[in-house]
């Protein structure tokens, strides 16, 4: 069976970005945020702000009626049970800071269980390309295209849809799942979540059909 290394944000939970940037666009009037964050995947530059300004804005859309939370994805809690129900090793491998490890480690346990995932990788000094070397996952599923295109040549890489990354064109470093044929940046979020549930729903064939080809 494989190990599978798993993104948190967009992947397992509902991701803030593309929320963060289209509140700083409209009630801030940092226009051209999104466009600048698709180009650079670098917060300071998408804003045009120092990296404490980028935290204190941050703060500010986490208390604003704009923030959507951290639910769970749609789909990802059966998903991963199927995948465990199959053999796989399931871990994450996240960008997120090691300062909201324990936070972090409690929502994971309270939207998924206590012992579906063997270990998990926050990336604090090291980037995602090393937390990909050291853990040797054989599959990597990572919603941010520029985080998978960085460890593609490692690891086989299984890009989820998301509204930041469906709107580019296929790459053959990454496998792309059907679900994204079916989505736009702009749907409404009710919609992104029917999208959610397809993705979940193919993981499992998907990694089915890799180890029967290894």
């Amino acid at each position: 069976m494989l190990t599978v290394g798993i993104d948190i944000d967009g992947v397992l939970v509902e991701c803030n970005s593309f929320a963060l940037l289209r509140w700083a666009e409209a009630e801030k009037g940092l226009y051209g945020a999104v466009e600048r964050f698709l180009e650079t995947n670098d917060w300071e530059k998408a804003f045009q702000l120092p990296s404490t300004e980028v935290s204190r804005l941050y703060h500010e859309f986490e208390v604003s009626p704009a923030y959507p939370g951290t639910q769970p994805i749609a789909g990802a809690r059966d998903g991963l049970q199927v995948l465990k129900s199959h053999g796989h090793s399931l871990c994450t491998l996240t960008a997120r800071p090691l300062s909201i490890r324990e936070r972090t480690l409690t929502l994971l346990e309270e939207s998924f269980g206590r012992n579906i995932f063997l270990s998990h990788h926050f990336q604090g000094v090291p980037t995602k390309r090393e937390l990909v070397q050291c853990t040797a996952v054989h599959v990597h599923i990572e919603d941010n295209h520029f985080q998978a295109l960085s460890v593609a040549d490692m690891t086989q890489v299984i890009l989820f849809p998301g509204p930041l990354n469906v709107h580019l064109p296929r790459n053959e470093k990454c496998i792309h799942l059907e679900a994204s044929r079916h989505a736009h940046r702009d749907m409404p979020a009710h919609l992104w979540q029917g999208v959610w549930q397809s993705a979940w729903e193919e993981i499992p064939h998907l990694l089915a059909d890799l180890v029967r080809d290894r």
